[in-house]
């Protein structure tokens, strides 16, 4: 159960990072499309 716990927070940070990449990208390209 504490190894499947671990496995989901490493697949969660995956996808967290992830998404904060995009939305990272996304926001740079819309203040840059504004600016």
């Amino acid at each position: 159960m504490n190894s499947a716990s671990a496995t989901l927070s490493s697949t969660q940070r995956a996808w967290v990072t992830t998404f904060a990449t995009a939305v990272t990208l996304l926001a740079v390209l819309v203040l840059g499309l504004i600016g």
